[in-house]
């Protein structure tokens, strides 16, 4: 019984990383809840984020973030180290990483308990 659940939830979390790299690449808004999420995290401290982020999802959501006031004190960085659905966000005061790589092992260790990366991790978030 317990391999088979073993067995299970690898092949649960392998439909879900499927799932996950198929919707970043055909919304490439993908990235805007994460972002905001992000953002929204620093803006209160009276702070001028600096947002690294995939040069592609830039200028895929850039009239977005031109619309949305919660953007207007960031400044942007097209990063191609940074990978699609990805972000970082940098203030004087920290980093928060909402690459998609640490979103998927925040989630799934908090969640299930397991320590599975997400694929080509070694490779660098640019690799997803």
């Amino acid at each position: 019984e317990s391999q088979g659940a073993d067995a299970l939830l690898d092949l649960a979390l392998e439909i879900a990383k499927q799932v996950v790299r198929r919707e970043v690449q055909i919304r490439r808004d993908a990235v805007l809840p994460a972002l905001r999420e992000a953002v929204t995290m620093v803006i209160d401290q009276q702070a001028h984020p600096r947002v690294h982020m995939n040069p592609r999802d830039f200028e895929t959501i850039r009239a977005d973030l031109d619309a949305d006031g919660l953007f207007k004190s960031c400044r942007f960085i097209p990063d191609a180290q940074i990978g699609p659905g990805s972000c970082r966000v940098e203030t004087g005061l920290g980093e928060i990483d909402a690459r998609l790589t640490t979103r998927w092992r925040r989630v799934v260790s908090e969640a299930l308990g397991v320590d599975q990366p997400w694929p080509d991790e070694d490779a660098g978030d640019a690799q997803t």
